[in-house]
């Protein structure tokens, strides 16, 4: 087995075999059921070579694994070895056996997905030509749901979407909603196998099935599901809803598949270039660089006429809108445990410190707050400071976003040391982390630390984060920290100038005009971009993005100017001020007990234009994009 780099992103999973107690009208594998199971020695073997090329999650797959006899033993050997999360998708129907169940647990199984194909028996039972799978199901779900949090199993779903079920998704969602799962994969039919064989009875056309998939998208959305995902289906027809497709963001940076009669070292590439297609009008769409197109069979049989590539970012998208959307940042205290030259807190921390006011926010005035947010649906809410690790409430915090079921990110630098069960509870808690990293923040004591946190941190939840203090910024340290880490997304943004005092004469206008630097500056940019997923924070440049996608190539995977959404930031003390204005409380916009109304009211990108345009240093006030207030990319100079 090759040498994979990455452990965090290593995912091994094992075919067992093709044998089946189901057997499903839409099976891919149903062709293969001849072919003899795996052997123990074989499957042993592999789960050995996994943990020297560092895996350290196994998913046990079939056909149907359960009806192995051998899989406890399997199952116990993955735990000796070291595997962290030991997975198993299944149909479910073994676990309904109680004294299974406990031997499969005990062996060593914390993580397990259910194939869920309707909301009832008859439709569950209909496409698995099984009477009876459909209750058998239900059963071990509960049963696994019983022990779930005194043995920490996970708990996730998969469902194929078929021409038999596509009208019922809502129905379906719902269904799962219900059941308490929050992990759950939608999943675009593969037309082989049985499904080649009732192509017209099972494989519905993605047209008709898009409205449906957009209403069960809705239904994750508003019940705040942490992971609600489609799969293998084209971005057209899911504009608005691109984050919520896997292959945008797959958790793994590799998954290796092993099975009876083959061995695949890279999934998706492999499936990218073997059974999906796209049309050569696809070469337009902006989500060209992620989508995968159809299944080839799809292609035969309905032919490409429905992609319909999405050129450019709609002139609705593209203007700042007059809207506001509901994100709050908590500052939860100003103190820290570094000290970057470019930090725009410390002006703010000396303004509360001189007028009096709190620094850290009492647990009084976060018990508040937190019992406001859990009232709020559809709330992005962002825990940053200061350092907030540093946040002397920090177990408080964690216990009421927990009891409270509010979902959050993290801003921090990783810099505390922490012990194992803090990591864990933090990693349970939050959605995502946006990690902080600089040469002034990580520097080789503090590496370290960040290493040993983030290895109890799933990798797929982390951003890094990178200030740019010189366009000369050191790639080669941002590079290194990425790969060591197995981190594939980095946000970028340039320091606030108004603070960053080395480079106050930074001058835009002087670097766009520069075309040497320019073109150095942006081929760092599209050298990280060939590894790493880049995004850009909403005070870049709009000038400046416009070359970087110019010379953009399809290997270069830069996702998007992140535009401002202009979330408000609740201090200490309970005001409230905007995230892109750092002494915010200049803005005198209202108090926190005025909260909802302020939300309803949707003013604060006009405060943050109209206040931007008497700091700007930078020669961009004749710019059509500050003028039509496109741009925040001057957003950075602060009065104080």
């Amino acid at each position: 087995m090759k040498n994979i780099e990455n452990e965090e992103e290593r995912k091994l999973v094992i075919v067992t075999g093709y044998k089946c107690n189901n057997n499903c009208r839409f099976c891919y594998d149903s062709n293969k059921r001849k072919i003899p199971d795996e052997t123990t020695n074989k499957i042993i073997s592999d789960l050995r070579e996994g943990r020297k090329n560092r895996c350290r999650y196994v998913d046990f797959i079939g056909g149907e694994p359960t009806i192995r006899k051998d899989i406890i033993t399997l199952i116990k050997y993955a735990k000796k070895l070291g595997y962290t999360r030991i997975c198993m998708t299944t149909n479910g129907r073994m676990l309904s056996y109680e004294p299974f169940l406990e031997k499969i647990i005990n062996a060593g199984l914390n993580s397990v997905i259910f194939s869920i194909h309707g909301h009832t028996p008859e439709l569950h039972d209909f496409q698995t030509r099984v009477k009876g799978s459909f209750n058998q199901l239900l059963k071990g779900l509960e049963n696994v749901q019983k022990k779930a949090k005194q043995k920490k199993i996970q708990i996730g779903s998969n469902t194929t979407i078929t021409k038999l079920n596509y009208n019922y998704l809502p129905e379906i969602g719902n269904f799962l909603v219900k059941k308490r799962i929050k992990n759950s994969e939608f999943i675009f039919v593969d037309p082989t196998g049985e499904a080649y064989n009732n192509f017209e009875e099972i494989i519905p056309k993605i047209s008709e099935l898009s409205p449906y998939l957009k209403k069960l998208l809705d239904i994750g959305i508003q019940n705040k599901i942490p992971h609600w995902h489609i799969r293998y289906f084209p971005f057209c027809y899911l504009e608005e809803y691109e984050d919520y497709i896997s292959e945008k963001k797959s958790p793994f940076q590799k998954e290796i598949h092993l099975g009876p009669e083959f061995v695949n070292y890279d999934v998706d590439d492999s499936r990218k270039k073997i059974s999906k297609i796209k049309s050569e009008k696809c070469k337009e769409c902006k989500f060209d660089d992620f989508c995968e197109g159809v299944w080839i069979e799809y292609s035969k049989r309905y032919g490409l006429d429905e992609l319909k590539p999405i050129k450019k970012i709609s002139e609705k998208k593209e203007e700042i809108p007059d809207t506001f959307s509901k994100s709050i940042n908590i500052l939860l205290n100003y103190n820290c445990n570094n000290d970057c030259d470019f930090c725009f807190q410390k002006g703010t921390k000396e303004i509360l410190t001189n007028s009096g006011k709190p620094t850290t926010m009492s647990s009084e005035n976060l018990s508040k707050l937190l019992n406001y947010l859990s009232k709020e649906p559809n709330l992005k809410v962002q825990i940053t400071g200061g350092e907030p690790l540093l946040y002397p409430h920090l177990r408080f915090l964690l216990d009421n976003l927990k009891e409270k079921n509010i979902h959050s990110n993290l801003l921090t630098s990783f810099t505390k040391k922490l012990n194992k069960s803090e990591i864990q509870q933090i990693n349970q808690i939050f959605d995502s982390f946006l990690i902080n990293i600089n040469p002034c923040i990580i520097n080789k004591e503090k590496y370290n630390i960040v290493k040993e946190n983030l290895r109890f941190i799933d990798s797929a939840k982390i951003k890094l984060s990178y200030t740019i203090t010189d366009i000369n910024f050191d790639i080669k340290f941002i590079e290194t920290f990425a790969k060591e880490l197995g981190i594939k997304e980095i946000r970028l943004d340039f320091a606030r100038m108004g603070y960053f005092k080395k480079n106050k004469d930074f001058n835009l206008k002087k670097l766009m005009e520069n075309d040497k630097e320019i073109n150095s500056f942006i081929k760092k940019i599209l050298y990280l971009s060939e590894n790493f997923i880049i995004n850009f924070d909403c005070v870049f440049p709009k000038c400046l993005s416009d070359k970087i996608f110019k010379l953009k190539q399809n290997k270069n995977k830069i996702l998007f100017i992140h535009k401002c959404p202009a979330p408000i930031v609740v201090n200490p003390d309970l005001t409230i001020g905007i995230c892109t204005n750092p002494s915010s409380m200049n803005l005198k916009i209202t108090s926190f007990d005025n909260l909802n109304d302020f939300l309803k009211k949707q003013k604060p990108l006009q405060e943050i234009h109209s206040n931007k345009k008497k700091f700007i240093k930078f020669d961009c006030k004749e710019c059509e994009y500050q003028l039509k207030n496109k741009c925040f990319g001057s957003c950075p100079q602060d009065p104080c």
